[in-house]
């Protein structure tokens, strides 16, 4: 337990350094940051180059590149395997198996249909459409 919240804690802190730390500032946290995702990834990358594994740090930055920077639809995929999964689930054992009919009125069936139908309809809408 107190080893996941050691390593809790350190990507914690690492996401609030890298998202909340100006990189211009002159503090502390502002050379840290610097020391951290900068000089670091910088010396890995020359110590990788040094020892021939130079493709690999080719191949990491176009894999960071691609799922960070291009439009991939792995994001979409991910977003229908959770929402379909969900309702299924809730389908078969919400409505299905533990709650028949007596206790859910059909107008229960009707909104949870329209509602997951509506909010793959917009989802599908935002995905077909160019930002702004």
């Amino acid at each position: 337990m107190i080893t996941v919240i050691f390593y809790l804690s350190i990507i914690i802190g690492l996401t609030l350094l890298f998202f909340f730390v100006d990189r211009d500032d002159k503090s502390y946290l502002a050379i840290v940051r610097f020391l951290v995702f900068e000089k670091l990834p910088r010396f890995i990358r020359n110590t990788l180059n040094r020892i021939g594994l130079g493709k690999l740090c080719d191949i990491a930055d176009w894999l960071w590149h691609y799922l960070l920077f291009t439009n991939h639809p792995l994001v979409q995929i991910f977003y229908l395997v959770i929402v379909g999964g969900g309702f299924s689930y809730y389908w078969y054992y919400g409505l299905l198996k533990y709650v028949d009919g007596v206790l859910l009125s059909k107008y229960h069936w009707v909104t949870a249909c329209t509602t997951i139908f509506l909010s793959l309809w917009s989802y599908y809408k935002v995905c077909s459409v160019g930002p702004g």
